[in-house]
């Protein structure tokens, strides 16, 4: 997932993935669209009338991780890419303004995950701008850069965890700033590579799928992403 309203952004496809099927990028056009992670306390209360038993603490619940989780996140980090990417894009192929993407799943655990387009875009005075309307109104996404700048590093921060683990027979590979991480050969996703900032905020991103595509962007200290 503003400022005043560009009239054209280039198309960044950004590859999204999940459960064996790739979503795979719009087609390019002129002014824009690219398609393109817990515990409460309590108190053990003893009886009025006996004197207090140790009782042992519940053992913590072991988190489960898999190969779902991996997949999500894989599509978060698309998802929140292609936002940023497209937050000013005010006209689409399909026609209308770029449709926030929103991952979706349908099971607990982050089974049967989708990505979905959200209609949610805002109205923006600006008569002069080639998409306004009979009234001066131009339709915008409705996109706040900084909520998807946060889920885009929170989905990177969880995809190195994971890979780091070897999570479904994912790699990953530490090299200073830089965090390689490599799937399965189930994946329609190949490699992710990710460099980050002294804070934990990821500055550059490469992901290459196994049809040969690429995508490279870089991001600002504001969240703004840009297609290198």
């Amino acid at each position: 997932m503003l400022k005043a309203i560009a009239m054209s952004f280039p198309v960044i496809p950004i590859a999204l993935v999940a459960f064996g099927t790739s979503f795979g990028s719009l087609p390019t056009a002129s002014g824009a669209v690219a398609p393109g992670p817990f515990g409460a306390k309590s108190q053990l209360l003893a009886s009025p009338v006996a004197r207090p038993v140790p009782v042992a603490p519940p053992a913590k619940p072991t988190l489960q991780l898999g190969c779902a989780d991996l997949r999500r996140n894989a599509l978060r980090m698309s998802a929140h890419a292609s936002n940023l990417m497209n937050r000013n894009t005010t006209r689409t192929p399909q026609g209308g303004a770029y449709k926030r993407r929103e991952v979706v799943c349908k099971a607990v655990g982050g089974a049967f995950c989708n990505v979905e387009s959200v209609d949610d875009t805002r109205r923006e005075y600006s008569p002069g701008h080639p998409d306004a309307d009979a009234t001066g109104y131009v339709a915008v996404p409705a996109i706040n850069a900084g909520s998807e700048s946060a889920g885009l590093n929170l989905a990177a921060t969880e995809l190195k965890m994971l890979a780091t683990q070897g999570i479904c027979g994912a790699k990953g590979i530490q090299d200073g700033s830089m965090m390689i991480v490599k799937y399965d050969s189930d994946f329609e996703v190949m490699m992710d590579t990710m460099s980050f900032t002294a804070d934990g905020r990821m500055s550059r991103w490469s992901r290459t799928t196994r049809d040969g595509r690429t995508q490279n962007l870089s991001f600002k200290e504001d969240g703004t992403a840009v297609g290198l």
